[in-house]
């Protein structure tokens, strides 16, 4: 890190894991109809959660420990489900960072925004530009 510029500002938003599983599963796996075909879909598992569970284990762990057959669905269950954690050393980083919740429900996007708008001000980003940006991430609010 100490490459980085001084006036750099890290910061990583936290979901839920429950909550962040279930929102990709229900995505890649129920919704997502182009990138596989349904009889390869979430590894063969069609709409079987108990299935995807325990191959997604199976590949995660293989995954992070270098045993892993590099197949395209593989890495692509891998990007979406692996824990956030294992990218950027982040372990070794953590304290380089300030945390954003990810909050969910009626309110949470809204109380996700000015998390974001706090370290935006922290930070100087002009008056304008943190009001767009409100703006744009509530206009959005429909979306996980």
């Amino acid at each position: 890190m100490e490459d980085y510029n001084h006036n750099l500002t890290l910061f990583s938003v936290v979901r839920h894991p429950i909550d962040r599983f279930l929102s990709g599963y229900v995505d890649k796996c129920i919704n997502e109809k182009h990138y596989f075909k349904k009889e390869k879909r979430c590894f063969g598992c069609k709409e079987d959660i108990r299935c995807f569970v325990e191959k997604l284990h199976k590949n995660l762990f293989e995954y992070y420990t270098n045993t892993t057959k590099n197949s395209s669905i593989t890495y692509y269950y891998v990007r979406h489900f692996a824990p956030q954690t294992w990218y950027c050393n982040f372990k070794e980083h953590k304290n380089d960072y300030i945390l954003v919740d990810y909050h969910t429900g009626p309110k949470g996007i809204e109380m996700t925004a000015k998390e974001f708008d706090k370290i935006f001000e922290q930070v100087q980003v002009p008056a304008d530009m943190r009001a767009l940006i409100q703006s744009e991430m509530l206009s959005k609010s429909g979306s996980p």
